[in-house]
């Protein structure tokens, strides 16, 4: 059953509008000051109709309707000032400050319940539409969280892909050690028996030195395999922290460090057709996820060697880094052939690509642009006046938020 909510400061008023209501099905809860009435109002758990004296001594009924527009309860309420002022200037005054009915008195009986019962069918409805909302918040929330899920899985599988598109150069660039750590094994293999027999006490003049001179090869020997394992130890850690990277490992890191990071992973697909420039200023360090802006550059460095090993020329990569206001700005410049005008706007797009099928997954530059943006930075592309991109990146280098977004001439 519907509860009315009642205040009037006059018992008899109070008493006539409680027995009038209950004669017309209505249950009631009365209340004998404005005071009163206010606090059970914003401690219901339900939505209430309240029919409120306007004139009471500690709180009007219009100085309740006002309060609650301002700050609204958890539950809706439909507040019916009643008062015998009759002026159209008092209803106006009353419904400007919150009220959402007007009743006379003396009032009709058939009347205020027909008011009463159109105010239950409106806190009802906006009761109904709260919950709608608040089940729309949470599925919005549970949608973000897939979206995130999702997003994560992207990245990764772009990782993955880049890694697949650089094994063959990777495999290079493991077996150059472990083939001269194999051939100076060979050697100190092939010598140790004229070392040994050098060492017996018995052994010519000769013989000990042959053995002297082969051990003062020594130490570059193992100078060279100690080079050759900490390279392949490099590459593997690389590859280790780039595919399972630590997730929101957001802290200060050299921009120019994570650079280079991401030329060393690209240095076999670079390193035959293209000739790297680095130009490099005193920046300061950026923050953010280091592992995650380093795949920004392997995917910029990859598709510049795809774009200059189409124009079927040896070409230049450019990178340049220099500090503006509060920002670090990159510069990743290619000679290839530039970027068509009508692909320019669709570059950031999901699964876009203008690689032939099987090489590229239209993700790269997508992932880049959503890489940047959660590390609080951006990423713009242009074509050169001289031919080839540029690709411009900003990060701050506080961590505090910044919405301008600061690009650098290429």
């Amino acid at each position: 059953m519907n509860t009315v909510f009642i205040a009037d400061d006059n018992n008899t008023d109070r008493m006539i509008l409680e027995n009038a209501l209950l004669k017309i099905g209505f249950s009631t809860r009365t209340f004998d000051s404005g005071l009163s009435i206010f606090r059970a109002i914003v401690e219901s758990d339900s939505p209430v109709v309240a029919l409120l004296d306007w004139v009471m001594p500690d709180k009007s009924g219009v100085d309740i309707c006002r309060t609650l527009t301002m700050s609204p309860p958890q539950q809706p309420v439909y507040a019916i000032v009643i008062t015998s002022r009759t002026e159209k200037a008092d209803i106006a005054y009353a419904l400007e400050n919150g009220a959402d009915d007007y009743v006379a008195k003396p009032f009709d009986i058939p009347e205020l319940g027909a008011r009463i019962k159109a105010g239950f069918r409106l806190i009802n409805a906006k009761r109904q539409l709260m919950d709608n909302n608040a089940r729309l918040i949470e599925y919005a929330r549970r949608l973000e969280g897939i979206a995130d899920e999702r997003t994560e899985q992207l990245t990764r599988a772009d990782r993955l892909s880049t890694i697949g598109i650089l094994s063959a150069g990777i495999a290079h660039e493991i077996n150059n050690p472990c083939s001269f750590i194999s051939v100076n094994l060979q050697t100190l293999e092939e010598n140790m028996p004229p070392i040994i027999r050098a060492i017996d006490k018995n052994s010519s003049e000769d013989e000990r030195e042959a053995a002297g001179k082969i051990t003062a090869l020594y130490p570059e020997i193992f100078r060279e395999m100690k080079n050759g394992i900490a390279r392949i130890r490099n590459i593997i850690n690389g590859l280790k922290t780039y595919v399972h990277p630590v997730c929101g490992n957001n802290t200060g890191f050299s921009i120019e460090s994570c650079i280079d990071s991401a030329l060393h992973l690209c240095e076999n697909c670079l390193k035959y057709n293209i000739t790297v420039k680095k130009e490099y200023s005193e920046t300061p360090d950026v923050f953010g996820d280091q592992t995650e802006i380093e795949q920004v550059f392997i995917n910029l460095f990859t598709n510049a060697a795809d774009a200059i090993e189409e124009s079927k020329n040896k070409g230049i990569l450019t990178i340049t880094t220099a500090c503006e206001d509060d920002n670090v700005i990159i510069n990743v410049r290619d000679s290839g052939p530039g970027i068509p005008e009508e692909v320019m706007n669709k570059m950031f797009l999901p699964f876009h690509t203008r690689k032939p099928a099987g090489k590229g997954t239209g993700l790269g530059l997508y992932i880049s642009k959503n890489i940047m943006k959660s590390n609080r930075g951006d990423i713009q592309v242009k074509n050169r006046p001289e031919g080839g991109a540029c690709f411009t990146l900003r990060l701050s280098v506080q961590k505090k938020e910044r919405h301008e977004t600061t690009t650098a001439d290429c």
